[in-house]
């Protein structure tokens, strides 16, 4: 018991220890980001900056350099930049290599522990792959509501800037103006298409991109429209204005559906959590019970098991997914 409690502190004292060193380097890049940005806000002459603010002189070697270059190491996994987009869509301001260091050294350590306290590898593994599943689950959850919170402000931001225009203003100062007073996080989708305007794109080139970053259908369908009026001619407030009716009714419509299967869902969700729910109760109170799993044939019924188990679950998505 000794032997495990010294082991349980280490492993505890070891992934404190290096989330506060990831947490140190992610803080500094960001303290250093912020004072770049209030540099490049500033008049000439109007503050003396400090030299290394504006510096890229090498540093001494210490931890947080280290757990820099093992994010810089992790990042090249992701060759492809499908992780890097995914951060962008739930906008969690890590790069590849420091989300997936993060992630590690949960799997590793939450792992670690429930196999000391159940003295249990299976366990151990099982809850190892389970906290490595929940990190990909958060960062989908997280840019799905994020992509809802963008669904649910267009149409009102498309009546707005169809108001605007209606009163005069151009489709740009339109924009800015709803910059000013909406909320994110639209609003720093609308920062980022007015600083690509001043930059020299184009209004409805940088809204499209907008519309591909986000993959929104209604959005992109509504850029066509605006690039279609623009080259046809029309009355571009009377076009937004329908816009925004037809986003309103959609979104009626789609969370009328997410109503309706609510119920579903969330049976899917609970018979899959069930069987690990009841297996880790048995493993804390009742060890032996289990045995016969661990063993000989006991691990091709669990993997039959397992895999009866994933069946049923995608089925039961499948069917309450309904596209609107």
């Amino acid at each position: 018991m000794g032997l495990n409690a010294t082991a349980l502190f280490a492993a505890l004292f070891v992934g404190i220890g290096a989330a506060v060193a990831v947490l140190g380097v992610l803080l500094r890049a960001q303290r250093r980001s912020e004072t770049l940005a209030e540099l490049l806000s500033l008049v000439g002459g109007e503050l003396d900056i400090p030299v290394e603010a504006v510096t890229e002189s090498p540093e001494a070697p210490s931890v947080s350099n280290v757990t820099a270059r093992l994010g810089d190491l992790l990042g090249r996994l992701d060759k492809r930049g499908s992780l890097e987009r995914a951060l962008a869509k739930a906008e969690i301001p890590l790069r590849p290599g420091e989300y997936l260091f993060l992630a590690g050294l949960a799997t590793v350590v939450g792992g670690g522990l429930l196999g000391m306290v159940t003295r249990s590898v299976v366990a151990g593994v099982g809850i190892a792959a389970i906290v490595a599943y929940g990190s990909r689950v958060h960062l989908e959850r997280r840019a799905r509501k994020r992509l809802e919170a963008l669904k649910a402000q267009l149409p009102d931001a498309f009546s707005l800037i169809a108001s605007s225009v209606a009163s005069g203003h151009t489709f740009l100062r339109s924009i800015q103006l709803l910059r000013e007073q909406i909320a994110q996080p639209l609003a720093t989708e609308f920062d980022r298409v007015v600083a690509e305007v001043a930059l020299g794109s184009n209004l409805v080139d940088a809204l499209e991109r907008f519309a591909l970053r986000s993959e929104i259908d209604d959005l992109r369908w509504a850029v066509q429209a605006v690039r279609i009026q623009q080259s046809t001619g029309g009355q571009l407030a009377e076009l937004l204005h329908t816009l925004a009716d037809f986003m309103r009714a959609r979104e009626e419509v789609h969370r009328e559906v997410l109503v309706l299967s609510a119920e579903g869902r969330f049976s899917g969700w609970v018979l899959m959590a069930l069987p690990f729910f009841v297996g880790a109760c048995l493993l804390v109170t009742a060890p032996g019970y289990l045995h016969p799993f661990f063993r000989g044939w006991g691990f091709v019924w669990l993997g039959f098991c397992g895999l009866l188990l994933s069946l049923g679950f995608v089925s039961i998505r499948r069917l309450v997914r309904i596209e609107v």
